[in-house]
């Protein structure tokens, strides 16, 4: 069997970049400040995690008459986020994939829910901002949508 692909989308965080971890650290270091049940393992976050984001906060116990998700809970998990994204490697084999596909010819397209600007960021830093003809982010922090 033969297939003709067009084109490659690709999702960015824990598909080329191995940060699920990091994700998971920042979110219980915000649950346990404020005496909420911690994500237990990955397995555990695979199951409740999904998007908006807000959603999966509400999810996890977050009160938002207590504290603004815009305001408040998107910018401190950004922080801590951003305190951590260079320990994160790439996932194995992605570097290879992304170059192979490059090699032949088929365009690659990153979509991801993360602020443009902080993409761009990260795809310089682990060298394949290059690899990709379109790179498609968001204009904010708030991660409600692809």
């Amino acid at each position: 069997m033969t297939l003709n692909h067009t084109h490659l989308i690709w999702d960015f965080n824990g598909t080329i970049l191995q940060d699920v971890d990091l994700g998971i650290r920042c979110t219980n270091t915000m649950l346990s400040a404020r005496n909420l049940a911690v994500i237990p393992s990955v397995e555990a976050y695979r199951e409740i995690f999904g998007f908006p984001i807000d959603a999966y906060y509400r999810r996890l116990g977050f009160d938002f008459e207590k504290e603004d998700y815009d305001t408040v809970l998107a910018p401190e998990w950004v922080a801590m986020y951003l305190e951590g994204e260079a320990t994160c490697p790439m996932m194995e084999g992605a570097a290879e994939t992304i170059a192979a596909v490059k090699a032949k010819g088929i365009p690659q397209i990153l979509l991801s829910a993360t602020k443009i600007e902080m993409l761009t960021a990260q795809l310089e830093q682990l060298g394949i901002y290059g690899d990709f003809d379109y790179i498609i982010g968001l204009d904010n922090i708030h991660a409600r949508s692809k």
